[in-house]
């Protein structure tokens, strides 16, 4: 019998969400189709499969492509397409990230028959938490979440070639391929959560805050986009609620 790693399983129940409809909104502040989203997952999901031997020597390193490069090329597209403001959010919460989570692994002795949860599933729920709490933003919770995680493989092998070290350094591998799915999906599902509950509370303002490019070039009603604005400002008398 075949089992599948959590993380796989996560991703494939994410892509029956994205092939029903249910991302819609994340994927749009992410500029990705339905499609290309489930490509994505995908590719994560397979790849994991896959390890590339980065160095033999001590410390050995091995990178994981759906665990690493995978979830890096995302952040690369993602962050290129958001503002200057979301990014500098996105890095300054992974380094944060990826220290809280070295400091918790150093501070705390999680010796298997003693723990309430496991280390892998920790790091994807502290990493999706702070994600969240660090962007407020459903362009770029998911990849910072899994960015987090991946800071922490990074703390690690610095410590492991500054006291050199004969171990070995996975890099989205193994449990680690886990913990980064957990923290993506986690800081999405809090993004889209809380930005759900946020809009219909604030309606249109709330919208127009967050994506202030619906109002540029948009002052006179003959412009592009104007239309945009109308609507939003139509859906806040209603208290967020369409028009249809």
């Amino acid at each position: 019998m075949v089992y599948l790693p959590v993380g796989s399983l996560i991703l494939l129940a994410v892509a029956a969400l994205v092939f029903l409809g249910f991302a819609h909104r994340i994927l749009d502040r992410m500029h990705l189709t339905d499609g290309q989203a489930i490509l994505i997952l995908a590719a994560m999901a397979l790849l994991s499969l896959v390890n590339v031997t980065v160095s033999r020597q001590d410390p050995r390193v091995i990178m994981n492509l759906g665990g690493l490069v995978v979830p890096l090329g995302l952040a690369i597209y993602v962050l290129s397409r958001a503002t200057a403001a979301e990014k500098a959010r996105s890095i300054v919460t992974t380094l944060v990230t990826g220290a809280v989570l070295y400091g918790i692994a150093k501070m705390f002795d999680f010796e298997e028959g003693r723990q309430i949860i496991a280390p892998i599933y920790l790091w994807g729920l502290i990493s999706g938490v702070l994600a969240y709490i660090g962007t407020r933003s459903r362009r770029t919770a998911f990849v910072t979440g899994t960015l987090g995680v991946i800071a922490l493989d990074v703390a690690n092998l610095i410590e492991v070639v500054l006291r050199d070290l004969p171990t070995t350094v996975n890099f989205g591998g193994a449990g680690v391929f886990d913990s980064t799915v957990i923290g993506g999906v986690v800081a999405a599902v809090l993004a889209e959560g809380f930005g759900e509950v946020a809009e219909r509370l604030g309606g249109a303002k709330h919208e127009l805050k967050e994506h202030p490019e619906i109002t540029q070039n948009s002052t006179r009603a003959d412009r592009p986009g104007m239309n945009n604005v109308v609507e939003l400002r139509q859906r806040n008398e209603n208290g967020g609620a369409r028009n249809d």
